[in-house]
């Protein structure tokens, strides 16, 4: 298994297709949105480092 940075935005709709499956612990919440993300990642471009 390959552990790397998740990329975005490429790396969402797979990513978040994991969080869609899971069955307890993970959800998917209004700041999970890719429009939300998207705000952060460019007021923080380091958000995911």
């Amino acid at each position: 298994m390959l552990v790397r940075q998740f990329q975005y935005p490429a790396d969402y709709p797979a990513v978040l297709k994991v969080w869609e499956s899971m069955e307890k612990g993970v959800r998917v919440g209004p700041s999970d949105t890719a429009a939300e993300i998207e705000k952060n990642y460019s007021v923080i471009p380091n958000y995911f480092s």
